[in-house]
């Protein structure tokens, strides 16, 4: 018997004893037995309890499986997540909510998994098994850990107790003595500040509560001056700017994470100050939310992770937004709405990582729904049935405003009577060059009735975290990006980080205009010498306009690629080499150009271009030559 288990037999002998010694506030569950109904509190509790009977079902319940036993199975990537851990709390919130042994079960099980599997002599819980030895992801699991305990310790036994507690213990030592707000990305102390927090509220500890404290106050300085996003979300180099100045920001990890738990150290406290910095940037992420709730993280410097909905390993925004809806009526739509897109990307009890993947074929990681479902958990055990009595409000992209520009990260919002797009020139790259897409590219285009038509996805598809992302096994599926590029696909207009950007607005007609270079990943241009390039966007009425310039290269060598979006099973029609209509239930989109449009290469039996990022289906249009007039207009179904 090696040194570890002997300490924790020691401890588990001590258990009782030990749980004696704490007593915990009285908790309040809120969520249950409402005293009416609420569409947002009763609509995440019911998906909450599809997506936990799911979780049970992926378990492994029998015990000659050995060390498999309790661990939840994902059907995407052949293997345990490390952290499915995490999903002790979702489990344990349903047991409570449902009245069903089952789920209560299920969590100890996996928290004994947990403890076979991925904990360790320090403190800290592993990544994964045998991939990953990062222990980082220590403060989300010790959290959901905590949470369980808190909100729901009653539905433990009185040793069992006293074990989770040991060991939440254990890893509240292991955060306390490692994070500070330097470590790691942003998202990584931000998380500290609330999980310090919590653990000195359930171990009466100040020293933990003080240490917490001080990681919040220190995150006030990683608000961005103008416009108050949260940044830090740089990989290795953190915090320096791009080369035209953006700071690293990424609004999926700050949507699901870093501003959930600086919210959760709002609720409750009196931090004013915390407040007052955390609603601005709770207002402006809300400008990136989608009329469809799917979130616009196509520009940020994480956003290989981005799957429409929001992030792949995230918490999710509803108990952030949720919670906060006394201070901006528009938080409630924010909550809801993205609600509503989860539950349209959930499928058989399992949340899918795009849109378009369930028809795609493409199976869920079972880490989307275990990460979403700690965020509804938080909600229902935190808000109030009374807080939602508000009046609908708009989402801020759902009004008609022109053209906003958001210098901080050099990315453009334009919302007109039938358009919404993003215009992306951002600088400021992660660990990986070719990420996320730059040069003025359209980041996103959605039209209010029929949805996305054009959205960017990563430049080039790269699995820059290969434990938590999944492979692209189809040869032919590319980036969904609008751009220009050499023939060979080496020198792109999405790769330029320096763009010129300039807008105009009159009257009802939003115009904007960029120029750059086709660069490759490193920011080269080819060995010939610059190509330039000019793309002007013009969006007024039912149409848009996409007029593309290239300069100093000879047409056979130059291609613009547009990748139209579209599912598989929708209706197809070519009425000429230059003009194609695709039918979709609520209106029928016609792409036009003053040049012959072709179709690239497709996998063998497929209609379509796939990429993770975020989870669409494409016709993955393309005119060879060097000046070509595109517009999209859409009309009845």
């Amino acid at each position: 018997m090696n040194t570890l288990e002997n300490r924790r037999l020691f401890l588990q002998n001590l258990a009782v004893g030990a749980l004696t010694m704490l007593s915990f506030p009285s908790i309040e569950v809120k969520g249950n037995a409402p005293p009416q109904s609420n569409r947002l509190l009763d609509e995440s509790q019911q998906l909450l309890a599809a997506w936990c009977q799911s979780l049970v079902n992926y378990q492994v319940q029998d015990i000659r499986f050995g060390t498999l036993y309790g661990g939840i199975l994902c059907p995407a990537c052949g293997r345990m997540h490390g952290r499915c851990g995490e999903a002790v709390y979702p489990l344990l919130s349903m047991a409570k909510r449902s009245k069903k042994q089952s789920y209560a079960t299920a969590a100890l099980r996996l928290f004994d998994w947990m403890e076979r599997n991925v904990s360790l002599p320090d403190g800290s819980w592993s990544n994964d098994i045998n991939v990953s030895s990062w222990n980082g992801t220590t403060v989300f699991t010790a959290i959901s850990l905590a949470e369980a305990i808190y909100h729901h310790g009653d539905q433990l036994d009185t040793p069992t107790k006293a074990r989770w507690l040991i060991r939440l213990r254990a890893a509240a030592d292991f955060i306390d003595r490692k994070f500070t707000i330097e470590f790691s990305n942003i998202n990584y102390p931000i998380t500290a500040a609330y999980a310090l927090q919590l653990f000195g509220k359930i171990f009466h500890d100040d020293k933990l509560i003080h240490h917490g404290q001080l990681l919040a106050k220190e995150a006030l300085r990683f608000f961005t001056s103008t416009d108050g996003f949260i940044y830090g979300e740089g990989g290795g180099d953190r915090y320096p700017p791009g080369p035209k100045g953006s700071l690293p920001v990424d609004l999926g990890y700050n949507v699901e994470e870093s501003l959930p738990y600086l919210v959760m150290c709002i609720v409750g406290e009196q931090n004013e100050h915390l407040r007052t910095s955390v609603v601005k940037s709770l207002k402006t992420h809300m400008e990136f939310m989608l009329p469809d709730g799917g979130w616009d993280n196509s520009w940020g410097t994480r956003n290989y992770k981005w799957a429409y909905w929001g992030g792949r390993t995230t918490k999710g925004c509803q108990c952030s937004y949720g919670l906060m809806v006394d201070d901006d009526p528009r938080f409630y739509t924010v909550a809801r709405k993205n609600l509503e897109m989860l539950r349209a990307c959930t499928h058989d009890g399992l949340l899918y990582g795009g849109p378009h993947n369930f028809k795609h074929g493409v199976l869920p990681c079972i880490h989307h729904t275990i990460g979403h479902a700690n965020s509804l958990a938080t909600l229902l055990d935190c808000a109030s049935y009374d807080q939602f009595e508000k009046e609908p409000a708009l989402l801020p992209r759902e009004m008609v405003y022109g053209i906003k520009e958001f210098s901080d990260v050099r990315t453009w919002l334009i919302s007109t009577e039938n358009w919404v797009g993003t215009i992306v020139g951002y600088d400021r790259e992660y660990s990986c060059k070719n990420g996320h897409p730059s040069g003025g590219s359209i980041g996103m285009l959605f039209h209010r009735k029929v949805g996305v038509i054009l959205t960017a996805s990563m430049t080039e598809y790269q699995l820059v975290e290969p434990p938590n992302m999944q492979a692209q096994h189809e040869f032919f599926s590319g980036s969904l990006t609008m751009r220009v590029q050499t023939s060979d696909g080496k020198y792109l207009s999405c790769s330029y980080l320096s763009p010129e950007i300039i807008s105009f607005q009159n009257g009802s007609i939003s115009k904007i205009i960029t120029q750059g270079y086709l660069v490759d990943g490193d920011q080269q241009h080819p060995d010939t010498g610059p190509i330039p390039y000019k793309m002007q966007y013009v969006f007024q009425g039912q149409s848009i306009e996409l007029e593309i310039n290239i300069d100093g290269i000879s047409t056979e060598e130059i291609e613009i690629i547009l990748p139209v979006i579209s599912q598989s099973n929708e209706a197809v029609e070519w009425s000429s080499d230059k003009t194609i209509e695709i039918q979709r239930a609520t209106g029928r989109i016609a792409i036009s150009s003053t040049q012959k449009m072709l179709i690239k290469p497709l996998p063998m039996h497929a209609t379509r271009w796939f990429n993770f990022v975020p989870g669409m289906e494409a016709i993955p249009l393309y005119v060879s030559g060097t000046k070509a007039k595109f517009t999209i207009s859409v009309s009845e179904a």
